[in-house]
């Protein structure tokens, strides 16, 4: 074996050579000995013969059968060595088990997954069941028990183990079946992947698209999704509130269905917007309900992409607007009455923020102020029309305190520069968040009134010091008023007098009618 072992890489040509040699040696041991033993001639010539066929035919044989099969077998130790090295340094778990269950081969990444060595599981065949979590065990148990024959699957499943240093981990098993070349069971090869970071993620995926989904379900918006060609791909229970369909009515649906047809374009138009631009896009639409009653909506809508950046489809969330619509339509209504009102108010109304800015106005407020009735006056600071700003600090901080003041006298000074007096009621609006926003109020120009009021308070005054007696009456001669001057001239105190008739003061020397 040694001997043809040195050959191992010889060709047909020196196999030759060296076959030609051997036989020209025998060739010539025959012819000496023949001379010598003529007897043994014919023996010796068989004996050399044969062994002249054996020397030619050994190295062909070598070469055609022995030299191949050697390098088969070298090539399948290469292979199998190989296939360890990789084995040995993958990630997984890889395994090959008997017909009997016993194992043939084991990776060493068993340990970096389980904890547990190759020697460990070797050892102890069952350590696998014993390290698998509970609620599994049977159903691995059962798998590795009943697939250890020809007739099984190939079979993938996951199971969870504890860790020899008590950590949780899950796995991924694969297996099938090992044949030879002649359909020979051998056996069962497997594979047990480290999924545990995956699991957690799916966990955690799972119960975000949970919360998301609880959260999608409970809204108090209808939400849809809308594909490309704007085909409804998902809505949330509210579609029954709103519109009157099930979502099995409506899933799969163009959205032409549920919207109004005046709307058809421009909901189209979005969608081409979000594909080429992703951006979101808020509009008012009116959409049909199943029963034919037409209501409006505000839709904000957005765009939900691929990893690549491609666009899938996009989310919609849709608000009822309709009593909102029809609320601000009534308040719209009671404020162009409100104001048709103060418009044709006897006297001047104004709003007008904390530091002074014209908000709104009527035209006796334009009047009063002399202003020009042609002009926009909004945003006009009205402080400039006091005399006093002094006056109007004291005002602010009075309004700011109560809320609210009842005829409050303002001197005031027109755009002309004529001085006027006015007497205001206004009172403090909040905003939602409570903050003074604005004063409203209403405006009366009593400078005449002032004036005459002063006029007769001299009058009253010029009476009461008069050293004549001064008697008014009613028209029907009733004593309304008497001046101190009456009081000292008559005796009547003026308590006594007021309400009586001239007649108290009848002395019997003139005639009746002077009396009356």
């Amino acid at each position: 074996m040694k001997f043809i072992g040195n050959y191992k890489n010889s060709t047909p040509i020196r196999l030759m050579v060296v076959a030609t040699f051997c036989v020209f040696i025998a060739e010539s041991i025959i012819m000496i000995g023949s001379s010598f033993l003529p007897e043994l001639s014919t023996l010796l010539t068989i004996m050399i013969d044969s062994t002249i066929i054996v020397l030619l035919v050994l190295p062909v044989l070598f070469y055609l059968f022995f030299l191949p099969l050697q390098k088969s077998l070298q090539e399948k130790i290469e292979s199998e060595k190989k296939f360890k090295l990789l084995a040995d340094h993958t990630i997984d778990w890889e395994y090959f088990i008997d017909v009997s269950g016993e194992y043939l081969y084991l990776s060493v990444s068993c340990e970096q997954i389980t904890g547990y060595t190759q020697e460990e599981f070797l050892k102890n065949p069952s350590l696998l069941f014993d390290i698998v979590s509970p609620e599994h065990r049977n159903r691995i148990s059962n798998h590795y028990k009943f697939s250890n024959n020809a007739d099984a699957p190939p079979h993938t499943t996951e199971f969870s183990i504890t860790h020899k240093n008590g950590e949780k981990r899950w796995l991924e098993h694969n297996c099938l079946s090992v044949f030879d070349d002649d359909g020979n069971y051998l056996g069962r090869r497997g594979n047990n992947r480290d999924i545990t970071n995956r699991k957690f993620t799916d966990e955690a995926l799972r119960e975000s698209e949970q919360k998301h989904r609880l959260i999608f379900e409970t809204a108090s918006y209808l939400i849809t999704s809308v594909d490309t060609r704007g085909n409804l791909v998902d809505c949330n229970n509210k579609i029954f509130e709103m519109l009157g369909y099930t979502r099995d009515e409506i899933i799969g649906q163009s959205m032409t269905k549920i919207i109004h047809p005046d709307f058809h374009k421009a909901a189209f138009d979005t969608i081409k917007k979000l594909v080429t631009t992703g951006l979101t896009n808020s509009q008012i639409y009116k959409m049909i309900r199943k029963d034919g009653v037409i209501i409006d909506v505000n839709i904000s809508s957005s765009s939900v992409k691929d990893a690549q950046g491609k666009y899938q489809r996009s989310i919609c969330i849709i608000d009822d607007i309709t009593e909102r619509k029809q609320t601000e339509e009534r308040l719209r209504k009671s404020e162009v009455k409100f104001h048709g009102m103060i418009q044709n108010l006897m006297e001047g109304f104004s709003s007008v923020t904390i530091d002074g800015k014209l908000l709104d106005y009527n035209n006796e407020f334009i009047r009063l102020l002399a202003m020009d009735s042609q002009k926009d006056h909004t945003g006009l600071i009205v402080k400039e029309f006091w005399q006093n700003q002094e006056d109007r600090v004291e005002y602010i901080e009075k309004i700011l305190k109560y809320g609210s003041l009842k005829n409050y006298i303002v001197y005031a000074k027109r755009s002309d520069g004529k001085k006027i007096i006015v007497q205001t009621n206004p009172r403090l609006i909040y905003d939602e968040n409570g903050t003074p926003e604005r004063i409203e109020g209403t405006f009366l120009d009593i400078t005449d009134k002032m004036q005459a009021e002063e006029t007769n308070a001299l009058l009253s005054r010029a009476i009461e010091q008069a050293n004549e007696t001064i008697v008014i009456t009613d028209a029907d001669g009733i004593i309304q008023y008497v001046n101190p001057a009456f009081e000292r001239a008559s005796g009547y105190p003026s308590e006594v007098a007021i309400g009586q008739n001239p007649n108290i003061l009848n002395s019997g020397q003139h005639d009746k009618k002077f009396y009356t």
